[in-house]
């Protein structure tokens, strides 16, 4: 993992344990209503709900931060998601670093459509699991 990518996860870390420590009220109280969804999905599916929302580049890295540790996410779950998921934007920002010049390069033009792809693909996923729920709520 390059050195960037390394001080991110010790980022995350940190204030998953803040988030941990200070429990949910609090981060209510700063993250706001905008994170309950994101602290609900986390608490029944864990790592899984951390690397989607890492992989949607509109989803804040904090409220995930703080709202996985408060929600009692595993500490490996997190982790785990987390070093992976934060993989796409390190090379993302690296390209637009190396390229950001040239932004009419095939190689600008390749990593904003594979950041789209990505993100398009992690909106999708998400909503079908909602509706899948959704679904398997409604037959109980």
């Amino acid at each position: 993992m390059p050195w960037c990518g390394r001080r991110a996860l010790a980022g995350a870390a940190a204030a998953f344990w803040v988030g941990r420590f200070l429990g949910l009220d609090a981060v209510r109280k700063v993250a706001g209503p905008r994170q309950d969804r994101f602290v609900e999905l986390a608490a029944r599916r864990g790592g899984v709900a951390v690397l989607i929302a890492r992989l949607v580049p509109i989803v804040p890295f904090t409220v995930v931060n703080y709202g996985s540790g408060a929600a009692g996410v595993g500490v490996r779950p997190y982790l785990a998601a987390t070093a992976v998921g934060i993989i796409p934007g390190t090379l993302v920002y690296a390209a637009v670093g190396a390229f950001g010049s040239a932004p009419t390069s095939w190689q600008f033009l390749l990593v904003g459509a594979v950041l789209v792809a990505g993100t398009v693909a992690a909106l999708v996923v998400a909503h079908l699991r909602r509706r899948r729920n959704r679904v398997d709520r409604a037959a109980l």
